[in-house]
């Protein structure tokens, strides 16, 4: 794990979640590449007038700033979009570099992730079986992490297949019959 994350270091490309696993039997996750330190003023979400000084970049987070688990408890890593740090990380990361960087920063990490539905779906799998396989499996069929892989079950759709029945008929009752808008042509 320690040559993989060694070697990380050197990515210089937008940022990217990277996975492990070495031969000797260590996993990990790390968050690699540039993280840029922005103005508190700037949430990264959006484009902002590059010309107007308040919005330039302080610098980037270095490595060692960047989220990273090796040998997690739960004995394995993923990642599918979800956020990487907890709630309250980004400020307490500003609060550690603002020595550095000056006080009204926004190191962002945890903004704007998804909430997490792929994530819990992959735990939910992996987690459901005691021992994976991989590869073909000798009566012919893909092993369980091909299965996992292909996997396309929408744990959302679980959420909303209830205001589905309770919407549809709601919608449908204040549809007219006349499907012609009043400022149509025809």
């Amino acid at each position: 794990g320690a040559e993989i994350r060694e070697a990380l270091t050197t990515w210089t490309g937008p940022a990217v979640n990277v996975i492990y696993a070495a031969q000797t039997g260590n996993i990990g996750y790390q968050l690699a590449g540039n993280v840029p330190v922005r103005a508190d003023v700037h949430s990264g979400v959006f484009p902002v007038p590059g010309w107007v000084d308040d919005y330039e970049w302080r610098g980037f987070l270095s490595f060692e700033d960047l989220p990273y688990i090796v040998n997690p408890e739960r004995g394995w890593v993923a990642t599918a979009g979800q956020a990487v740090v907890p709630p309250g990380y980004d400020a307490q990361l500003a609060e550690q570099l603002a020595d550095e960087f000056g006080p009204n920063i926004n190191p962002a990490i945890n903004q704007h992730w998804p909430d997490g539905y792929r994530a819990a779906r992959i735990n939910q799998q992996i987690t459901a079986t005691a021992a994976h396989t991989v590869g073909r499996q000798r009566n012919g069929t893909d092993g369980t992490m091909a299965a996992l892989q292909a996997d396309s079950i929408g744990t959302l759709v679980a959420v909303f297949a209830p205001l589905r029945t309770q919407l549809l008929p709601a919608l449908l009752c204040c549809l007219g019959s006349n499907v012609v808008a009043k400022d149509s042509p025809s």
